[in-house]
């Protein structure tokens, strides 16, 4: 709800704001749950308002059941916080089959860009928190 809270009469960030634009991954290690979440994020340019949009595909795989990883295809949002960048995830649906992800928590980020090509920040879903980190390898042209 902290997230929530944060997204009204914000400013983008003046000196990395054209910068997060393009191809991301992520990692995510969720030490309560057992789980590490891994992705790949592809991240629009900005509108007038500083609001991105964003798609990407997570794959969640937990301690319990390493031999099995469920990948849920994710839509979202990117409204900017100062320097940090608020990122309210929907979920599309499953692409692992035989899993519904109608049980599936939407993956939401809270980051901030260290560089062109790194964000960290916090990564969290209804019920748990966790550090995550996301980087590029190179810094890709938005078109």
């Amino acid at each position: 709800m902290l997230a929530l809270g944060l997204l009204s009469g914000l400013a983008a960030p003046a000196s990395l704001a054209e910068d997060i634009g393009g191809a991301w991954s992520f990692e995510t290690n969720i030490k309560a749950k057992g789980c590490t979440i891994t992705g790949n994020m592809s991240i629009s340019a900005a509108d007038e308002d500083g609001i991105r949009t964003c798609s990407f595909v997570s794959s969640e795989t937990c301690k319990f059941d390493p031999d099995q990883s469920w990948q849920v295809d994710q839509s979202c949002r990117i409204v900017p916080s100062g320097p940090k960048y608020i990122i309210r995830s929907t979920v599309i649906g499953s692409l692992t089959e035989g899993y519904s992800a109608a049980g599936y928590l939407p993956d939401h980020f809270i980051v901030e860009p260290e560089s062109p090509k790194r964000m960290t920040g916090l990564w969290q879903d209804s019920n748990f928190t966790a550090s995550v980190v996301f980087w590029r390898d190179e810094a890709l042209p938005v078109s």
